[in-house]
Formats: structure tokens, sequence, C-alpha cells
């Protein structure tokens, strides 16, 4: 070590105690930081795979988006033309067809027809509106996760019973029904359709567990007054959900139906909470700077305190350089050690906060048993690389006092 280090070292143990203050709040700032970068990264991990293993990745709608160019006016310089208008339709008809070309498109791994149905579910005083989905049990299977989902009774049921029907927990206990008991629906026409629960599933997403039902497809058919073959559109499952705009992209070139995924269905949740998590780690990043303070606090202390010694040194020839260094790897001390120690401490505290149960509540979009932590690296290099900074800035004061000290002055007591 030279000089510049030994003398760093030696002003930083004879003040131990407030080093160690130091050193301790650039440890629970870092601390922190990991934890609230772990936590927000987290979350937003958590609802988006929620969201993939409980809904379809990308939904094919009935709506036509493409149309054959219609020339209105034709001149020497002028030629106008109409392209198709969006058409309107709320069902598919001959779905096998359509359903064999999404299957054929690279990236899809499955794909379902489902009919919608939107009506009200009634248990004696009780009532919940619903959208019930008509599916067919094995193909819905592949393209989500709700047959591995369920809390109660079978999703196969569906095929089994043709009044069977399957709720999400929270309609279900809205409802005051489990498996077994008896519910009746009134369709948007006012008609009264009677069913038999014979399962409950737990999604995960709020806005699925208290409103989505599901029935079997031919049940769904007549409910509509639809016949075989037509469906309210196709759902699929694709191999990379986070590329699934690609996959989309190409089905609406293929196809000119209209594609619905799930990025698009819930773009605007997401963007909530990732504004959320932004807001509190600009927080969480005003407190670690606050700890940048104790850093120039001490160091400005070593300064006053050890005015003579530096001018000694100073008169005997150390450059105002040298002084730079000393006070600059005091800084650089005093944040990395309390970055490193924060760093672990922020590891531990994350790992010990995702191995403890915890439940958000009914109320909240996400119904977890856990909070999930995510670990990845750059989150321990963005805090050592800002301890780094704010102890450069928090030696910034001090060093430039130390540097433009004039020995003859401070004999004199100038």
């Amino acid at each position: 070590m030279d000089l510049a280090g030994t003398i760093a070292v030696r002003h930083l143990l004879t003040r131990r105690r407030q080093s160690l203050l130091t050193i301790l709040g650039v440890a629970l700032g870092a601390m922190i930081m990991v934890t609230t970068l772990s936590l927000t990264d987290g979350l937003i991990t958590d609802i988006e795979d929620t969201i993939i293993e409980a809904s379809p990745h990308l939904v094919v709608m009935a709506e036509e988006v493409a149309g054959k160019p219609e020339r209105l006016v034709e001149g020497d310089v002028v030629s106008l033309l109409r392209r198709g208008k969006r058409a309107k339709a709320d069902r598919l008809k001959g779905e096998e067809g359509l359903r064999r070309l999404v299957a054929a498109e690279p990236g899809v791994v499955a794909v379902a027809p489902f009919v919608e149905v939107r009506g009200i579910l009634r248990r004696g005083n009780r009532f919940r509106p619903i959208v019930a989905s008509g599916v067919v049990p094995a193909d819905e299977a592949r393209v989500t996760r709700v047959a591995g989902q369920m809390q109660a009774g079978r999703f196969e049921a569906l095929s089994e019973r043709r009044e069977g029907i399957v709720l999400g927990r929270l309609l279900a206990k809205a409802l005051g029904v489990g498996t077994g008991d008896r519910i009746r629906m009134t369709d948007a026409e006012g008609r009264v359709w009677p069913f038999r629960v014979v399962g409950v599933f737990k999604s995960g997403i709020k806005n699925i567990d208290e409103a989505q039902a599901y029935v079997g497809i031919d049940v769904a058919r007549d409910l509509k007054g639809w016949g075989p073959g037509t469906a309210s559109g196709l759902a699929a499952r694709v191999e990379s959900p986070r590329k699934v705009a690609e996959v989309a992209s190409a089905i609406v070139a293929r196809t000119g139906h209209a594609v619905d995924t799930w990025e698009e269905r819930n773009r605007t949740i997401i963007a909530s909470f990732r504004r959320n998590n932004m807001t509190t780690l600009i927080l969480v990043v005003f407190t670690f700077i606050v700890s940048g303070f104790g850093i120039t606090n001490v160091l400005n202390t070593v300064v006053l305190e050890k005015v003579k010694d530096i001018a000694v040194l100073k008169g005997m020839g150390m450059s105002a350089r040298a002084v730079t260094r000393v006070f600059l790897i005091e800084g650089l001390a005093l944040g990395v050690v309390g970055a490193v120690a924060g760093a672990l401490l922020g590891y531990g505290l994350s790992t010990l906060i995702g191995a403890l149960p915890f439940s958000y509540g009914d109320a909240a979009f996400v119904q977890t048993d856990r909070i999930l932590m995510t670990q990845h690296p750059w989150f321990y290099g963005l805090v050592m690389g800002f301890s780094i900074l704010l102890s450069v800035l928090a030696s910034v004061g001090p060093v430039r006092k130390a540097a433009r000290l004039i020995p003859v002055a401070v004999f004199r007591g100038y």
C-alpha cells in the first residue's frame, strides 16, 4: 500500500465509530435498493407469468381487418382507392378451416375454439354477472392451464355432464356454491338455464376468478342459437409468450382476422404497475443519496481535524494530487465497503421475503401465497456502480478543501 492509502486507512481507523456509522448508512441504502429492485421486478414478472398461464396467449377474433381495395375514381392524374373497412362480426363460421390455418403458423403450440356467452348467474338471492366460455375441455387444457388450476372437481367433467359449469374461485365464493350445487344463468334475452357446478378453479388473477366460468361448447352454442362449427373465436398458445406480437402479426397477414394478444389485453394494468414500481425506486434512490451526506460529513471532519497534518505533508513536498488521492481513497473505501455489505444484506433479505408465506388478499389483482423476489446480477452491478459514483461525488467537496490548503497560511494561523 502506498503512502496515500496508508494515510487514508489511518484516518478512517482514527474515527472508527463515525466510519462504521457511515458504512452502515451506505449498507442500509444498498440493502433497501437491492430489495426494492428484487421486489418490483418480481412483481411484474409474477403478474406477467400468472396472466400467461391463466389466459390464452392470443385470440383470433371473428372480426376481419383486411378487405379488397375498391376503386372509386380513376383518371390520368388521380386514382382514388378505398381499402376494405373492418368487417364487424360476432362469430366464426366453419372454424375448423381457420383453426388448421392458425395451427400451421410457426410458433403456435395449440389452438382451441370457444363460444363466449354473457349472462347473470343466480343462487338464491345472490347473483353475479359473468362471461362464460364454451370450450372443448381437452382442447382448452392445451391452450390454458385451467385444468391444472382446479381447486375442486375436474375440468374434464364438462364433457361428461351437459349441464356442468366450472366457476372461478371468487365467483363461487360470492355465490356461496361448491361442486354439486345447482345454479341458474339468465342470458341476454332473459332466458333461464339450469347448471350444476362441477368444478372450481383458481387462476391467480382477480378479474378472471371473480367473473369467469366455463361450460361445454355445445351448450354455449345452444345458448347463442348457433349451429355446429360456429365459434366466437380461436384461442391459441405460443412457444414464446413474450414474443407473441410477432406471431399475431403473421396470423393477421395469413388469415385477415383481428388478433388480440395477452399483452394488448393487459397493457394498461401492466403499465400501471410499472409506473408505481418506478416511483418506488426513485424514492429509494433518494434514500440512498442521503447516505452520501454521511461520507461528506466524515471527510469534512477529517479535513478539519487534520489541517496541520495536511499542511505538514504538503510542506514536505506532497503534491495536491497526492492529497486528493488520500481523501478519494477514504470516500471510495466507505462507499464500496458499505455497498458490498448492503448487497449481501439485500440478497439475504430478498431470499427471506421470498420464502415467507404471504397473501395479498382477495382484493389484490394477483392472488398468490408467496411474494416473488427475482435475483439478477445487474441489480448488484447497479448498486455497486451507484455507490462508487455516490462516494466520488460525496468526496469532491472535502477533496477540494484539502487540496487548496496553503501550508504557510495554516502555520501562521490564517
